[in-house]
């Protein structure tokens, strides 16, 4: 425990220096919260059953050592086996960018600033280096393994996905999954809208909607792009004097179908057409939204407008590149993805450099023996999967080397062994989110292991933790005592509760696992430990105390005012409209809030900070939140793009529907709760729910760049 706690206090360390302005990040910054989705195709469940690592079941540079960024291993079936019929089995790119290696059995692509994506164990590839390719294409199918083991150095036989993502796995959303990892007990889950998963529990690969702002379209100007399901383009129009006009759209992939959205300057559909849009429109500011009505990938697009009168548009078109979409003359931009104004499907793609075979190329891992031949191996069932590597990391690409680690991980970096566990029966507690902001909630696991084969007809635990710094509720059963048990609850009350829970109908815990979870929420600024004590029944009549295992939290809170100790070296501006109070965040690499700002009424604000590159977010209550990121320089002023906080998301959830709705219905007429009062006149009625009604079905954050 010593050991652990030295841990904490270095991550309170650290949290304090990240709110001091100036820092060097060596890391790339996270991404869009919407930018990436799993790496196979949209609306399917693949599952996940090896995740991180912190040493203890492979060598340190194995690519799932956590230090060196992490990689998860992923399957479309649970007890897959070798030889199986995996033709349907497509893995696809996580976000769109370029193709900068392809060997026989794995595909790399850089995303631009700093992320990179890598596939391993893939059949059929279906794209070569130098190619663009957009979120959700479809790169290869994973190999069945039947005739051999696909990548070098790949031990485990079953057919599956082996996904990198750098600089770190956990810096990044997928499809709204974010990425869980506690060192201290080595486990991996996934959290998505307050659900959390473990290995083994399916992983539906449905992303939140993201609508990104490409610019503002100039006349016969040819302008790229790519769309699915869940990612609309949106572009800019100017109109002075009533014009007549032709919008084209040409899908560049097989199997696109897009959809051209005409909207007014509130975001509300005018007309739609595919393919083609012929219109006439009177002065004002319109969006042209490219949308799939059917399937992924890139399209062209030009706009043309009727000859004579004096209408005239837009000023000189410039336009704001999507993350890794070409779109134009094949001039290198920032992100090393074209960002020109011409279609670069066949000039612009390079001849592919070749690359060597895999007896002499980056291998994912090294053998260090001979494999021995497998038949009818059921992977899933014995949960080992490729536990005996040995590994040669990936060299990482584009500068990003060796990823800053995160501060809890200072002690094994510098040396400090992995804490070790009872030898004997003890009870653990897993605080899944280790570090909270205030309001923010995690999920707690509490379970036993090192459980005897007679194994337990019952156990009472008894949590204890600081209520002034936590807060404990939704305490549940798991299945470690069977599907159905007995439990009884007393509190939470005063930093404690008793949970006892029994094996109905003869079931007993035979094995190790949890027995129960709970909600942790944080309340102020602060940390504490979070143990369970448990006494243990063999069915004889008495009780055994088991050894203890406990966990801590911290919770931080960064609202610094800016104006009041921060020199006004670099000045950040803009303004966002909503008809509520909104608030600016400055975050850093590692997503702790350094400024927490009030905009004025009107949605304008105006604050000096530090220089350097953030993220911000602008946010108001019942609205969905916009998110970009800023670069600040020393003795200017950088003004972020007016932007329109869509209003609707009443329960937070970042997705304005139907439960939405509801929440103003069940209140009409009243003034609570507040966050129901969308334009905020000061009751619930039916202007809230038209407001609500413009953004039916709009979901995510805005990109605010």
């Amino acid at each position: 425990m010593n050991i652990k706690t030295s841990v904490r206090i270095l991550l309170l360390v650290a949290v304090f220096l990240s709110a001091i302005p100036g820092r060097a990040q060596a890391a790339a910054l996270p991404p869009p919260l919407d930018m990436f989705q799993l790496p196979w195709e949209q609306g399917r469940a693949w599952v996940a059953y090896d995740g991180l690592d912190n040493g203890a079941k492979r060598p340190s540079n194995s690519p799932h050592n956590y230090k060196q960024g992490g990689a998860i291993d992923f399957a479309p079936r649970v007890n897959m086996v070798i030889g199986e019929d995996t033709s349907n089995d497509w893995v696809a790119a996580a976000a769109a960018g370029t193709v900068t290696q392809v060997g026989s059995c794995y595909v790399k692509i850089d995303h631009g600033n700093g992320w990179l994506t890598e596939y391993w164990h893939l059949d059929k590839i279906q794209v070569k280096a130098g190619d663009l390719v957009s979120r959700n294409q479809r790169l290869a199918i994973i190999h069945n393994n039947k005739k051999q083991q696909v990548c070098l150095g790949n031990e485990y036989p079953g057919p599956h996905l082996h996904f990198i993502f750098r600089p770190k796995v956990m810096d990044t959303l997928y499809a709204g999954w974010m990425v869980n990892y506690n060192s201290f007990t080595n486990k991996t889950t996934y959290t998505k809208n307050g659900q959390t998963v473990g290995s083994l529990q399916p992983l539906m690969n449905t992303p939140n909607l993201q609508v990104v702002s490409r610019g503002f379209i100039s006349w016969d100007t040819q302008y790229t792009g790519s769309v699915d399901a869940y990612r609309h383009e949106r572009w800019s129009l100017v109109i002075i004097d009533e014009t007549t006009f032709e919008v084209n759209v040409t899908p560049k992939s097989v199997g696109l179908v897009p959809v051209i959205v005409l909207l007014d300057a509130d975001g509300n559909e005018i007309e739609r057409a595919s393919g083609k849009l012929r219109t006439t429109q009177p002065t004002g500011f319109y969006y042209v939204q490219i949308q799939s009505e059917e399937g992924t990938g890139f399209y062209g697009m030009i706009a043309t407008k009727e000859e004579g009168g004096t209408a005239t548009v837009t000023p000189s078109g410039t336009e704001t590149p999507a993350t890794g979409i070409p779109d134009g003359t094949g001039t290198p931009g920032p992100t090393g993805t074209p960002d020109g104004n011409e279609t670069p499907f066949v000039t612009e793609t390079p001849t592919p450099t070749p690359f060597p075979t895999e007896t002499t190329g980056t291998p994912e891992e090294t053998f260090t023996a001979t494999p021995t031949p497998y038949a009818t191996y059921t992977p899933f069932e014995t949960n080992t999967p490729d536990g005996s590597e040995t590994s040669t990391p990936t060299p990482v690409e584009s500068g990003t080397a060796t990823p800053t680690p995160l501060p809890y991980e200072t002690p094994v970096v510098t040396g400090t062994p992995v804490p070790t566990f009872p030898a004997g029966p003890y009870v653990f507690t897993d605080v899944i989110q280790s570090s909270l902001l205030i309001g923010e909630s995690s999920l707690v696991q509490v379970g036993l292991n090192n459980v005897p084969s007679a194994g337990y007809s019952s156990a009472e635990f008894i949590c204890t933790y600081d209520p002034s710094v936590v807060e404990v509720s939704n305490i549940a059963a798991a299945g470690l005592f069977g599907a159905d048990p007995v439990s009884a609850m007393s509190g939470p009350q005063n930093g404690q509760f008793i949970l006892a829970i029994a094996g109905s109908n003869g079931k007993r815990a035979t094995t190790g696992g949890v027995a129960f979870n709970f909600d942790l929420r944080g309340l102020q600024a602060g940390w504490t430990n979070v143990l369970c004590a448990a006494r243990v029944s063999a069915g004889q009549g008495s009780l055994t105390t088991i050894t203890p295992v406990p966990d801590q939290v911290t919770v931080v809170a960064f609202m610094p005012s800016p104006t009041a100790t921060l020199p006004a070296s670099a000045t950040l501006s803009g303004q966002v409209h909503a008809s509520k109070p909104v608030t600016i965040q400055l975050l850093d690499a590692n997503s702790w809030v350094l400024v927490s700002q009030s905009a004025n009424p009107d949605g304008s604000f105006s604050f000096p900070f530090e220089e350097g590159t953030y993220t911000i977010i602008a946010s108001a209550p019942g609205f969905l939140s916009a998110q970009g990121f800023v670069t600040l320089t020393n003795g200017a002023t950088t003004s972020m793009p007016i932007i329109e906080l869509p209003a609707g998301d009443v329960d937070g959830n970042s997705v304005i529907d139907q439960f939405d709705a509801l929440t103003i219905g069940v209140n009409y007429n009243a003034s609570s709760p507040s966050v129901a009062d969308l334009n905020n006149d000061g009751v619930i009625n039916i202007l809230d729910l038209e407001m609500l009604a413009a953004n039916y079905r709009k979901a995510g954050a805005l990109t605010w760049q």
